[in-house]
C-alpha cells in the first residue's frame, strides 16, 4: 500500500498499489466490444476515483482466456505480485481474467497468499469478504460455461459447413495462392 497525506486533515491514508489487467480475444472483441483501450480507460477512471495508485497495466491482447500458461502479461503480473509490488488486481470483468474456474480459484488463492486483493469492476466483486469470494466462483462458473458453449457452436458450424460441401476457411492459403 502507498501512503498518501490528506492535506486538509494532515491524516495519512493508505492507497492501494493496483495492477490493471486487461485481455481480449479477437472473437470476443468483435462480439461484445470489450476493447483494450475501453477497458483500460474505465479501470483507470475507477482507480482515480478511489485514489488508487496504478503500478502497471498488463495487456494480453488477442489471447484466449481458456488458460493462464499461454499469456505472457498475466505471468509477468503474477511475478510482480510475488515480489510484493502489487496489493490489488483490478479487472473489468471476471471473464477477462480467465474463463476456467480452476484457474480462477487458483489465481485468487495465489493473490491471497501474496497479500493481494482482487476486484472486478463490472461485477462489483471484492475478495475481502466471504460473499465476494462466493460470488466470484459463481461468476467463474458462467465464464467457463460460455467458453465451452462458444467452442461447441464453432465445432457445430464447421461440421455443418463441411457436410454441406463448403470449403473450411482456416486462414491458411493453399500452396501457390496468396
Amino acid at each position: 500500500m502507498k501512503e498518501i497525506v490528506d492535506y486538509e486533515t494532515d491524516e495519512k491514508i493508505l492507497s492501494r498499489n493496483v495492477a490493471i489487467y486487461v485481455r481480449v480475444s479477437t472473437e470476443e472483441q468483435a462480439k461484445h466490444g470489450f476493447s483494450i483501450k475501453g477497458q483500460i480507460a474505465k479501470l483507470k477512471q475507477y482507480c482515480e476515483a478511489m485514489d488508487w495508485h496504478v503500478v502497471d497495466v498488463y495487456v494480453d491482447d488477442g489471447i484466449s482466456g481458456k488458460n493462464v500458461v499461454d499469456r505472457p502479461e498475466i505471468n509477468r503480473m503474477l511475478s510482480d505480485i510475488k515480489a510484493r509490488k502489487i496489493d490489488t488486481v483490478l479487472i473489468y470483468k471476471v471473464d477477462r481474467l480467465t474463463r476456467n474456474l480452476k484457474d480462477l480459484i487458483e489465481l485468487v488463492e495465489f493473490f491471497n497468499q501474496n497479500g493481494c486483493d482482487f476486484c472486478s469492476l463490472q461485477e462489483s466483486i471484492d475478495t475481502k469478504t466471504a460473499t465476494g469470494r462466493m460470488f466470484l466462483k459463481i461468476v467463474g462458473i458462467f465464464a467457463e460455461f460460455e467458453r465451452e458453449n462458444i467452442a461447441e457452436r464453432t465445432r457445430f458450424g464447421l461440421e455443418k459447413k463441411a457436410r454441406d460441401g463448403y470449403a473450411l476457411i482456416t486462414g491458411i492459403s493453399a500452396l501457390g495462392y496468396d
